[in-house]
């Protein structure tokens, strides 16, 4: 029986990206608050492709990471996309740090998309990006 990763991945991705040394510089939540800060980057599942089937069983876990800014330059988005994924790849010290994710065994990172959008002009943020995440996972035995 094939276990679902999509709670595990996404709570390891949370605690990445909000505690310890890789702990990034802007809050993280589910869904955007109603009185939201300057910057807010939200992470929502997307789906799972199931490969436990396979003589390889594999698990890609696919989420898009949003990035929400009031800052009038969009270089606030990308900056925040890098740190995003340096600390959910990366020790503070650059040398590779995988996820720790229960009842599974981290294989592997990939950021397939970005894009960064102008809002409208009565929107509460002024730009608002999108990151579109794998994360490969195998059952642990």
């Amino acid at each position: 029986m094939s276990l679902d990763p999509i709670f595990d991945v996404q709570q390891a991705i949370y605690d990445r990206l909000t505690t310890g040394v890789n702990k990034i510089n802007y809050p993280v939540y589910d869904d955007i608050p109603d009185d939201p800060p300057n910057h807010v980057v939200e992470l929502q599942p997307v789906n799972v492709q199931d490969n436990s089937a396979k003589t390889c069983p594999l698990h890609i876990c696919i989420f898009f990471i949003n990035c929400w800014t009031t800052d009038k330059q969009n270089s606030t988005i990308s900056k925040m996309f890098n740190e995003i994924s340096q600390s959910i790849t990366f020790s503070s010290d650059y040398t590779p740090n995988p996820l720790t994710i229960s009842n599974f065994n981290f294989v592997g990172y990939y950021s397939r998309d970005r894009q960064i959008n102008k809002q409208p002009d009565n929107s509460q943020f002024i730009y608002q990006g999108i990151m579109e995440v794998e994360i490969w996972v195998q059952e642990t035995e």
